[in-house]
């Protein structure tokens, strides 16, 4: 479907994005309860009713819009290239330092394949990182549970990708040093590596505040980061209905380089969780992790 529909224009595809989306809300009643849910436990303020049914009709939208434009049309692909670039001069100044840079981007906010074709039409080049378990848009599906149709699946999405990366590079589920060393060389090379900061997956996760809750966090890419002396710089594209968006780099993260390691790598992802959470509390719509939220609590809870 996605190959057919490159070929339609863009309101007709933004229209089965909408078509498809508000089927998903009306037939996922799990979905909409455990996104409320979400909501209740990370934000401060109660939302009223329509706004929360308004958060969770985004976050569908948000995942359905995410796959049609992992194939976008040539004129999609035109549109991308007048997309505004916030912060640019936070990646210029970065790669000036000839370290290196690691963008962290999020799974579950705003559009990130946008971003990132956003950044290749200002022609820089992206080393991305995925889990091996990443099929692309936000499917994910353990090796043991792969079969042909995911397999075709995982090959037209890393397809669609290759259009907008200079490489992609996929993380094993082990203890890797041949990958260390493999990430030291790019950034050696002053490469652009992109990954998610905010994935579920890697070698040591810690618990920092997330909104009014805690999450999972990765400590690998501040690591890495520590250790080569690349910047650590957030990444976002945040916007309205199909097109409208506008792509966000941040100021870096500091690794604190001066500091015990250990700490310092503690006290740089507690401060992108801070980063990443005050844009989903502003932008709450278009964060579709509330539902993510909800399930870590009831799991620590069975746990307990």
């Amino acid at each position: 479907m996605l190959k057919v529909s490159r070929r339609l224009p863009i309101k007709l595809r933004r229209l089965i994005v909408s078509t498809i989306a508000t089927a998903a809300y009306f037939t996922s009643l799990h979905k909409r309860r455990s996104t409320i849910r979400g909501l209740e436990l990370a934000l401060t303020e109660r939302l009223d009713p329509a706004r929360q049914r308004a958060v969770v009709r985004e976050s569908l939208y948000r995942f359905w819009r995410e796959t049609f434009w992992m194939a976008p049309t040539p004129a999609e692909v035109k549109l991308v290239k007048t997309m505004p670039l916030r912060g640019e001069e936070h990646l210029r100044a970065a790669l000036s330092r000839g370290k290196g840079v690691i963008l962290l981007e999020s799974n579950c906010l705003g559009s990130r394949v946008l971003a990132r074709r956003t950044l290749h039409a200002r022609g820089y080049a992206l080393h991305q990182v995925h889990m091996t378990i990443h099929l692309g848009s936000g499917f994910v599906v353990a090796p043991p549970d792969r079969n042909w149709s995911s397999r075709m699946l995982g090959r037209f999405f890393e397809a669609c990708e290759k259009e907008f990366l200079a490489e992609i590079i996929y993380l094993p589920a082990t203890d890797s040093i041949a990958f260390t060393r493999a990430m030291l060389d790019r950034l050696k090379q002053n490469s652009i590596i992109c990954l998610a900061g905010d994935g579920r997956s890697g070698q040591r996760l810690i618990e920092v505040p997330f909104l009014a809750v805690t999450k999972s966090f990765s400590t690998g890419m501040m690591s890495l980061a520590r250790t080569s002396g690349a910047a650590v710089l957030p990444l976002f594209c945040l916007g309205d209905g199909y097109t409208q968006f506008e792509t966000i780099i941040e100021a870096p993260i500091d690794v604190g380089t001066s500091a015990e390691r250990d700490a310092s790598v503690i006290a740089a992802v507690a401060q992108f969780a801070e980063v990443l959470g005050g844009y989903c509390k502003a932008y709450k719509e278009q964060y579709s992790g509330w539902l993510e939220l909800a399930a870590a609590r009831k799991i620590n809870a069975n746990e307990s």
